[in-house]
């Protein structure tokens, strides 16, 4: 039986983000988001699961905004889609958060990316230090 390798994928740099829905890799920046899944997305060469979920909030925007770090999916040949692996905010919260209840399985083939949704104008920045979330594949 193949030994599962068990290690974080990290996303980070503090960066803040205007109202909207950002699309960036699971793991290396957090610039260089992108408006579409496909274009930051990770193709999984070993199938595995993603769990523990943790998202660093460093500006959690004006006390009416909402934002949310959600995993999407894409199985090989088939279409994008959430995962229970999320992480929502409101009302200006700041800190780690923490999802440590969901896990997603993906197979080898799989396109994985970060969705953040942000309802904040930039001048009340709703910002990220870090996405991080922990890995395990053969």
């Amino acid at each position: 039986m193949p030994t599962l390798i068990t290690r974080d994928y990290v996303v980070s740099k503090k960066r803040g983000f205007s109202a909207g829905t950002f699309y960036v890799s699971i793991i290396g920046s957090l610039e260089g988001e992108s408006n579409t899944q496909d274009d930051p997305a990770m193709l999984m060469k070993r199938s595995g699961k993603l769990s523990k979920l943790r998202v660093y909030i460093t500006d959690g925007g004006n006390p009416s905004a909402t934002a949310s770090v959600t995993l999407h999916k894409k199985p090989s040949g088939g279409a994008w889609g959430a995962t229970s692996l999320t992480i929502s905010n409101s009302g200006g919260s700041i800190g780690l958060f923490e999802d440590n209840t969901h896990e997603v399985t993906f197979a080898s083939g799989d396109l994985l990316c970060w969705e953040i949704v942000s309802t904040t104008t930039f001048t009340n920045g709703f910002a990220l230090r870090f996405i991080a979330t922990r890995v395990e594949d053969q």
